[in-house]
């Protein structure tokens, strides 16, 4: 009888950033909960929370109940010192056993991609934002990578840019910014006199005659609607 292969979480499948920005930069400038919770994660929006929450957890820097774990205090207290580049190591050997930092130099993408599938014991299309991750803790902790490898880390920042600039970004209240919707609306005798200010305003000029027409037109249309409603 053939052996069962061993299946085992996924690493960490968030983005780089989210995990740099989101979790190391926001708690170094301000106070990291003993409990990290939903509540906790508000400046990171609702659909990445769990991604994040469940990425720390497979990196063990917090446990089943979000207890923070001292590895994580120990990142936050290394950001932008000499000391955090030696702990991103550590942390991708301790948390990646099944890939020899070593052999990155010279692994192609394949290789690296057959090692997370043997690790994690099943196919899946969240392989690949494991690997990207794993790359980007390598790249950050100055680990030497192989061309390849650097290529493929290059190919998914560009996309991540590509997709921040087609982000439609959060319109401003057009009520509050556009005058015209904060105006109050004009009743149609003052559409008629507005019409007939702009007559008289062109009078002196010789308007040609179609626009000439077309503001007659439109004007005796505006009087008999206000007419009608008197």
């Amino acid at each position: 009888m053939l052996a069962r292969q061993p299946v085992n979480p996924l690493p960490p499948i968030c983005a780089w950033n989210l995990f740099q920005s989101g979790i190391v930069d926001h708690f170094k400038d301000g106070a990291l909960p003993d409990i990290l919770t939903r509540d906790s994660l508000k400046h990171i929006s609702p659909d990445m929370q769990s991604r994040i929450m469940t990425s720390l957890r497979a990196l063990r820097l917090i446990d089943d109940r979000g207890q923070v774990q001292s590895d994580l205090k120990k990142l936050i207290a290394s950001r932008n010192t000499g000391q955090w580049q030696n702990d991103l190591r550590v942390l991708m050997q301790t948390r990646y056993p099944y890939v020899a930092p070593a052999g990155l130099s010279r692994a192609t993408s394949g290789e690296l991609h057959a090692a997370f599938k043997k690790y994690v014991g099943r196919e899946t299309g969240n392989l690949s934002k494991a690997e990207a991750f794993f790359l980007n803790l390598a790249r950050a902790s100055g680990v030497q990578l192989s061309d390849a490898l650097k290529k493929r880390v290059a190919t998914a920042d560009s996309m991540a840019a590509v997709r921040a600039a087609r982000t439609p970004k959060p319109k401003a209240n057009s009520k509050e910014k556009n005058p015209m919707n904060s105006a109050k609306p004009m009743s149609k005798q003052e559409r008629v006199e507005k019409i007939f200010d702009i007559l008289r305003m062109f009078q002196g000029e010789g308007l040609p005659a179609e626009p000439l027409a077309a503001l007659l037109t439109l004007w005796d249309y505006a009087k008999k609607s206000a007419e009608s409603e008197q």
